[in-house]
């Protein structure tokens, strides 16, 4: 960790690490916590910050609020051989899409 003005610089395995124990503190399996970390510090590397670490605050308010459901409830639906229809039941977008990819490959 370094620091440059105002700025903290963390390097991305200590962010990843830090984010993953703060969703498993708020419920969030390691598993998804895990998925969701990787894409957020991706995001913030490639300089996308509306779907960086800085929304944790606000992922860990809605998981509070009972807006967003921390636990993996997703159900698949397999509509025809190449469609199928993902009912995510109000968890995040991350572990959604990821559910998604891995069932399109």
């Amino acid at each position: 960790m370094a620091t440059n003005g105002d700025q903290v610089l963390v390097q991305p395995e200590q962010a990843k690490i830090f984010t993953v124990d703060v969703l498993q503190n708020a419920g969030v399996s390691k598993e998804n916590a895990t998925i969701m970390a990787n894409a957020m510090v991706l995001a913030d590397l490639r300089g996308v910050d509306t779907h960086g670490i800085n929304r944790l605050s606000g992922y860990l308010a809605r998981i509070k609020s009972g807006v967003v459901n921390p636990k993996q409830s997703l159900e698949i639906k397999q509509k025809s051989p190449v469609m199928a229809h993902i009912d995510a039941k109000h968890t995040f977008g991350f572990i959604a899409s990821h559910m998604a990819i891995e069932k399109a490959i």
